[in-house]
């Protein structure tokens, strides 16, 4: 059976990668059922080490008190609409000063 030789290399050089790479991901602090299927799908050749570098180089999750928990819909026109719905322009430019300056919303 004769074999392509720039497939074989290929097939080396990930095993390589990934043998490399599955120390780290075994030290990682993801979840055991995680860590096991990362381990099976590094080991296919070429796609699998992409995929676990790819997984690796994701940024931490941030903590909770600097995630924004509150702007999961777009509620702009809600927090705006007294302002929009002033009738008179000197109101309205007051209504928006006080939205703006105020130091809750920063």
């Amino acid at each position: 059976m004769k074999f392509d030789p720039v497939l074989v290399i290929a097939t080396i050089a990930s095993t390589a990668i990934a043998a490399w790479l599955v120390p780290s991901l075994w030290r990682s602090n993801d979840h055991w059922v995680i860590r096991a299927s990362l381990t099976l799908i590094a080991f296919i050749p070429v796609f699998g080490p992409v995929m676990v570098l790819f997984h690796r180089i994701t940024p931490p999750v941030q903590p909770v008190a600097l995630q924004d928990r509150d702007g999961k819909r777009t509620d702009v026109m809600d927090r705006w609409r007294h302002v929009m719905d002033a009738k008179s322009p000197v109101r309205r430019f007051r209504l928006w000063w006080w939205r703006i300056n105020d130091r809750d919303n920063l």
